[in-house]
């Protein structure tokens, strides 16, 4: 069973509940206060810290979108038997990749590159997408002070929350409006990994129904950087100038821009005008619209997404309902919430889809890929 990062956790003792409620929203209002870009993982550009000091440790952002007590810690090994740097390192490493969807781990997950013993702890140097974060533990591997995450227990509370929300999911909760035409927004950031997974499949979903039903990705927000700025006033574009021909490159885009330049801007601007050349997107057309209205257009999307209560990408939202995998997902306010599990693949979101429809088209009846896609609920 794969893993769902919930929204909110209920009754979690090792996590301040009130930070993690705040959650994405923070993140976006901060930006709205400051004018501050975050990079690819939660920290404020060019005012990245990391404390590394004997008895308090945290990473803000990386690890989780909140702001925790620094000072707990967390037992990772548990023996209480001295062990050697490598082996602590690889034990904290292997709990981050076991429980990545909750921590805003990017999918390729982390990796350990070294560790020593110096000042009476041990440094262990971890690699997340070529940044380097050092975290700290005790020389007996017991213990690594862990932004607030008792580990022991975190990892009890997240089984108990995976069977209540296998359980919710299975059974659903409200119905997805009906309507003769379905409107189906997708909310992601370009570059987020997560939304890059449901981007794909609708693109084929999208390509199927044609103009049976409207097929829409918001891009309401950059959390990784100016490139991402650009993907999103990009996309936002041709959607704009040439909607017919999006779906396409939004499939271009999954497949070849984003594993290529995630994280260069230069290379996304360059590649993303070569994808639309060769679909006989007008790219001179698009990329004035970036210059002279992108920032509008995003800044539309931006506040179509807070009306919505939406925080995390990807989100779909389908003739007005907002559609979530647990109901500790669904935003405060009028919106109508339905629960229900989509696996990130071109057929299940096909069949949710349909779901939709007063009248279910023939094209229902297509099989499209389930293979390849990702069952994760995790969100940027």
């Amino acid at each position: 069973m794969s893993r769902k990062r919930p929204r909110k956790l209920r009754e979690v003792e090792s996590i301040d509940k009130d930070s993690l409620d705040r959650g994405a929203e923070k993140k976006v209002e901060e930006k709205e206060q400051t004018g501050e870009e975050y990079d690819a993982f939660g920290f404020i550009k060019d005012k990245k810290q990391v404390a590394a000091v004997a008895g308090a440790f945290f990473i803000v952002g990386f690890l989780m979108s909140w702001f925790v007590n620094p000072s707990m810690t967390a037992q990772v090994i548990g023996s209480g038997v001295t062990t050697s740097p490598e082996s602590v390192g690889e034990g904290v490493v292997s709990f981050m990749n076991d429980y990545k969807e909750y921590f805003n781990i990017p999918e390729e997950g982390v990796s350990f590159v070294s560790a020593e013993e110096e000042n009476g702890l041990i440094t262990i140097v971890t690699s997340i997408q070529g940044t380097e974060i050092p975290i700290q533990s005790t020389t007996d591997g017991k213990n690594v002070i862990f932004s607030g995450v008792n580990i022991e227990n975190f990892k009890k509370e997240i089984a108990e929350l995976e069977a209540q929300q296998t359980q919710e999911s299975q059974q659903g909760g409200g119905e997805i409006p009906k309507s003769d035409r379905p409107v189906v927004d997708l909310f992601i950031w370009s570059y987020c990994p997560y939304g890059v997974l449901a981007l794909g499949p609708l693109a084929d979903v999208a390509s199927l129904f044609a103009d049976k039903a409207e097929f829409n990705t918001i891009l309401y927000y950059a959390g990784h950087g100016d490139y991402e700025t650009q993907q999103n006033k990009i996309q936002a574009c041709i959607q704009k100038i040439d909607k017919d021909k999006y779906w396409e490159y939004a499939k271009g885009f999954v497949e070849e821009i984003y594993p290529a330049c995630s994280r260069d801007v230069d290379c996304d601007k360059n590649e993303s005008a070569r994808l639309m050349d060769s679909l006989g997107i007008d790219s001179s057309a698009v990329l004035s619209c970036v210059d002279d209205e992108g920032e509008d257009l995003i800044a539309q999307y931006y506040q179509y997404a807070r009306s919505l209560g939406v925080t995390g990408s990807p989100t779909f939202v389908i003739n007005g309902a907002i559609i979530v995998s647990s109901s500790d997902r669904c935003p405060d306010g009028n919106i109508e919430c339905v629960v229900r599990y989509i696996a990130r693949d071109s057929e299940s979101i096909k069949q949710v889809v349909c779901s939709a429809f007063n009248t279910q088209p023939e094209e229902c009846s297509t099989q499209l890929d389930s293979g390849g896609g990702s069952d994760s609920q995790a969100q940027c």
